[in-house]
């Protein structure tokens, strides 16, 4: 939607349905308990910045069994009005592509949906090869000091609170890949809203030893300033400086680090 990309997602599982609005690096989310999905109608009360009341259009196949899921593209007609603080995006949509998640019938308690039988053939396969991967990459990682960091930092206490996480990986060859993050969240009347920008950052901007407790943050634009944290290895420590990143919708983000709780620990990279 113009240079906005809006997003909606809400679920009988979910304790809200929430709208995700999101330009280049900042992103703005809303949150509400005021919502009723009903069948294939959604129905949400965004406070005094908008509503939605939507029917999903789509025939999903259920499946044949008890407990199995189907996703199904199609789209969701009605209206959905919404308008961001100060006017930053307004809109009256009535139509919108989306998705539907359905489960046939739920399974009795003593019934299970049917998981995917594997072969023996195929179980040996995939541990061969999952084993091989593990070792290749162990021997690789093995050449490189303190491979993976994460920065956290958090304001102690209810909402409103601002928290900062950053991540680093050192790869083979001198690769470098990180992230930063800022998040602003807060409550206003029945909605929960969260402001949180984002950008990467190189080796150079983010910079840490596990060892001796020590790391440093530059990020780039759209943020500006810096922090240094100093600690225990491993354990809790402070931040100094400031750093400051713009928001969709509302002031700026400011973190001053003497004001978190920080900690710096190696981070646990999983498998895709």
């Amino acid at each position: 939607m113009g240079n906005f990309l809006v997003s909606v997602t809400g679920g009988t599982d979910q304790e809200y349905t929430g709208v995700t609005i999101s330009r280049g690096h900042e992103t703005a989310a809303y949150g509400t308990k005021d919502w009723h999905l009903e069948g294939q109608e959604l129905t949400a009360h965004f406070g005094g910045l908008g509503d939605l009341h939507m029917t999903f259009q789509g025939a999903p196949d259920l499946g044949k069994h008890c407990g199995d899921q189907t996703d199904i593209n199609g789209k969701f007609v009605g209206e959905f009005r919404f308008r961001g603080e100060g006017g930053y995006i307004s809109f009256d949509m009535h139509s919108a592509p989306g998705q539907l998640g359905l489960v046939r019938d739920p399974c009795p308690s003593r019934v299970r949906a049917r998981p995917k039988v594997e072969t023996d053939a195929e179980a040996t396969e995939r541990e061969e090869a999952e084993i091989e991967k593990s070792e290749r990459e162990n021997e690789e990682r093995a050449e490189i000091v303190e491979p993976q960091a994460e920065l956290e930092a958090h304001t102690p206490g209810p909402l409103p609170s601002d928290r900062l996480f950053a991540a680093g990986v050192r790869g083979l060859h001198g690769t470098f890949s990180g992230n930063v993050a800022v998040l602003h969240s807060e409550r206003r009347g029945g909605l929960l809203i969260e402001r949180f920008t984002t950008a990467k950052v190189s080796r150079t901007r983010f910079a840490w030893s596990l060892a001796k407790g020590t790391a440093s943050l530059r990020p780039a634009a759209p943020f500006s300033g810096s922090l240094a944290y100093r600690g225990r290895p491993g354990g809790q420590g402070r931040l100094s400086g400031t750093l400051r990143a713009p928001t969709l919708g509302g002031a700026p983000i400011v973190i001053h680090g003497a004001d978190l709780e920080a900690h710096l620990k190696r981070s646990v990279q999983t498998d895709e």
